[in-house]
């Protein structure tokens, strides 16, 4: 049995969904990062995409290459998901690593440049 699977013990994604719907959106120390090609996809996804009370922004076009960004309330970027948009999915942890605040307008924006964003 790991550390999170004792009783009692939540793990680091439950406790920043806690603090999320508590109206307090820091960010965990490390975010989890995961991506696979299958099936001529290539699929990517780091952080946190639990709901809550939070947003989830839609980037691109479902049909091409795609991305859902996880943002908090006060403009925190929590996690993202994408279908063969892999520089959306690294621009989006970099605006993570360096807490900025972004607003989910310009997220959704296909023509926003996320990497000048993230500067």
């Amino acid at each position: 049995m790991g550390p999170a699977e004792r009783p009692g013990r939540r793990s680091r994604g439950c406790r920043q969904r806690s603090r999320c719907r508590s109206g307090s959106c820091g960010r965990a120390a490390v975010s989890s990062w995961f991506w696979t090609d299958r099936h001529g996809a290539h699929a990517e996804t780091f952080g946190d995409m639990a709901s809550g009370k939070n947003r989830i922004v839609l980037r691109g076009n479902p049909d091409d290459a795609f991305a859902a960004l996880h943002v908090c309330e006060d403009g925190t970027l929590l996690g993202a998901a994408a279908i063969n948009d892999p520089h959306t999915v690294r621009a989006a942890r970099r605006i993570q690593e360096r807490k900025k605040r972004v607003d989910p307008a310009l997220l959704a924006d296909p023509t926003t440049n996320l990497r000048r964003l993230a500067r």
